[in-house]
């Protein structure tokens, strides 16, 4: 039997000829009142240092990079001196096959690895792997919340119910929450059902469903408290269907549908900012930014196709795609005055 071949990029943005020929949507329009952006020098990190960056992390006095070149947790501090790399290739202790999600709460990280069906706890102060917890279903994302709880999308699973499930610090789980919507196979429903997750105060948390386009808001006890669909993006169709096959038997496959956000992260002050793919005159991203309960707030558009972001007080860290860009490690400014309500 021959083995399914794949057109595109899985986890991630798509080519950008596929982003440019999904035509023929109608446009939501909401009124933003438009930033513009104070682009920083990037992080200085030497070349061959980071070499497939998959997910990043800002911690009170650095930032940390999911790696998976190297199979690394990469942490910086500061301007950009590294202090640690955690980890290898290989499934023992301390080893990661596939970094997938990254999230840091004070001084603790935490690495989702699928291809080893388990999360690894980081302790980000002395640069060690504190534990690994195995952890059924198609891992992605993570979150860690107020209460030291890890929140890990499984992308709806078969046989693994919810989105998102929750872990005590001894791996036991709580709970599972998230909007899961079905598809007829299991790649389409991989992508219906990929989130972003991002924690908040009082263990709150965010879901971003990235090729949905809906944010969700869930309390500590996992009910959803506010929910909102962010606009349409030029040139997306949300009624699309996610692969195409390309030989009479389906053995070939083409990812024709791209995700409409790419990722979110949630600033000191409590607003919520979202990746969005815009292809406007030239493809790149803006970042639409919310209040907490789903109000507009103000738009920034980011000259280049971001990934993933994470903020640290007034600076936005980005990694922008690396099909069309050098892989780096973006610092953007955002004016603290510029983030209430216009």
């Amino acid at each position: 039997m021959n083995r399914l071949r794949i057109l595109g990029a899985f986890g991630g943005l798509l080519l950008v000829s596929v982003l440019i020929t999904i035509l023929g949507c109608t446009e939501r329009r909401t009124p933003w009142t438009v930033l513009p952006v104070e682009i920083l020098p990037s992080v200085p990190i030497p070349d061959d240092e980071m070499l497939l960056p998959e997910d990043i992390a800002a911690f009170r006095n650095g930032i940390v990079v999911a790696d998976n070149g190297s199979r690394q947790a990469l942490v910086w501090k500061g301007a950009g001196y590294r202090v640690s790399h955690l980890g290898r290739e290989g499934a023992g202790p301390g080893e990661f096959r596939n970094m997938a999600g990254l999230a840091v709460h004070g001084l603790r990280g935490v690495v989702t690895d699928p291809r080893n069906s388990r999360v690894t706890i980081l302790d980000l102060q002395h640069g060690v792997v504190t534990s690994m917890l195995p952890v059924a279903g198609d891992l992605a994302d993570v979150a860690m919340d107020t209460y030291g709880r890890l929140h890990v999308s499984r992308r709806g699973s078969a046989g693994e119910p919810g989105i998102v499930v929750v872990l005590d610090s001894a791996g036991t789980a709580l709970r599972t929450y998230g909007t899961y919507e079905p598809r007829n196979n299991s790649m389409a429903n991989s992508f219906n059902n990929d989130v972003a997750i991002v924690a908040g105060a009082a263990g709150a948390t965010w879901l971003l469903y990235r090729y949905r386009g809906v944010v969700e808001e869930f309390d500590a006890s996992g009910t959803v408290q506010h929910r909102w669909t962010i606009p349409l993006p030029k040139g997306f169709n949300n009624d699309s269907a996610y692969v195409k096959a390309m030989d009479e038997a389906g053995n070939v496959v083409m990812i024709i549908r791209a995700p409409l956000a790419t990722d979110l992260a949630i600033a000191g002050d409590g607003n919520v900012f979202i990746a969005v793919t815009s292809s406007d005159e030239t493809l790149h991203t803006d970042l639409l930014v919310y209040s907490s309960v789903g109000e507009p707030r103000f738009k920034m558009s980011l000259p280049h196709l971001i990934r993933r972001i994470a903020i640290r007080g007034d600076t936005i860290y980005a990694l922008p795609d690396i099909q069309l860009h050098d892989i780096r490690v973006e610092r953007y400014l955002v004016r603290q005055a510029s983030r209430g309500t216009p």
